[in-house]
C-alpha cells in the first residue's frame, strides 16, 4: 500500500514536471514558428504561397504560446506568492490573449476595423504578456538565490511596436527604400530574437525547476491542506 509521504511526493514531482515539458514543448514550437516566420519573410514577395505561410505561422506561434503561458501561470501560481503569483497569472492571460490574436490576424486580413483590431490585440498582449513574465522572473531572482530574467523578454514583446512605430514614420516621409530594408531585417532579427526566448524560457523554468526541488516546495494546495486528498 502507497503511503500518504509517497503520494505526496509523486505529486510533488509531477506538477513541477508538467510545467517543465509544457515549457519545454512551448519553446520548441516557439522556435519552428521562428523559422516560418523567416521563411515566410523571404519569400513574401510570392503572393501565392505567401497566404500558406501566413496560416501555419499563426497556428504553430499559437500552439508555442498556450504551454508556456500555461507554465509559467502555473508554476506561478502553486509556488509563489503575493507579487510573484500576480505577475506570473497575468503574464499567463496576456500570453493566451497574443495567442488568440495571432490566430485572428491571418482570417481578418482583407477588413480594415477586424484586421486593425486583430493587429492591436497581438502587439499589445505580446509587450503586456512578455513584461509580466519578466517582471515575474525578476521577483523571483530577488527573493531567492538564483538568477532567472532578462531583459530579452521585454526586448522582444516591445519589438514589434517600435518596428510599427518606425515604419509608419517611413511610410509617412514616403522612404520606400528604408521600408524595403526595414521588411528585409526585420524579418531576420524577429526570428533570433524568437529562438533567443525560446531558448532563455527553457534555461529559466529549468532552474526554477530545479530550485523548487532542492528546496522542497510544495504545491500551494498540498501546503494548504498538508495532506492529498484521496479520488
Amino acid at each position: 500500500m502507497v503511503s500518504n509521504e509517497e503520494k505526496q511526493k509523486k505529486i510533488f514531482n509531477t506538477e513541477i514536471n508538467k510545467f517543465s515539458f509544457l515549457a519545454i514543448t512551448g519553446s520548441i514550437l516557439f522556435t519552428i514558428a521562428a523559422a516560418i516566420n523567416l521563411s515566410n519573410r523571404t519569400i513574401q514577395y510570392l503572393r501565392a504561397v505567401n497566404w500558406f505561410f501566413d496560416y501555419i505561422f499563426a497556428a504553430v506561434i499559437a500552439l508555442s504560446l498556450i504551454p508556456i503561458a500555461l507554465s509559467f501561470g502555473g508554476i506561478a501560481d502553486l509556488y509563489f506568492k503575493d507579487h510573484v503569483r500576480k505577475e506570473g497569472m497575468q503574464g499567463r492571460t496576456y500570453l493566451l490573449i497574443y495567442a488568440i490574436g495571432e490566430i485572428l490576424k491571418p482570417f481578418t486580413i482583407g477588413s480594415v476595423v477586424f484586421g486593425s483590431f486583430a493587429i492591436l490585440i497581438s502587439l499589445a498582449s505580446r509587450a503586456i504578456g512578455f513584461r509580466k513574465i519578466d517582471l515575474m522572473l525578476t521577483r523571483i531572482k530577488k527573493i531567492t538565490d538564483i538568477k532567472v530574467g532578462s531583459i530579452l523578454y521585454q526586448i522582444f514583446g516591445f519589438y514589434s511596436i517600435i518596428v510599427s512605430v518606425i515604419a509608419s514614420i517611413a511610410n509617412a516621409a514616403g522612404d520606400e527604400e528604408f521600408l524595403i530594408y526595414l521588411l528585409v531585417f526585420n524579418g531576420t532579427i524577429e526570428t533570433i530574437l524568437m529562438i533567443m526566448i525560446g531558448v532563455k524560457i527553457i534555461v529559466d523554468v529549468t532552474i526554477i525547476k530545479r530550485y523548487i526541488k532542492r528546496k522542497k516546495i510544495k504545491p500551494r494546495y498540498m501546503r494548504i491542506y498538508g495532506t492529498i486528498r484521496e479520488k
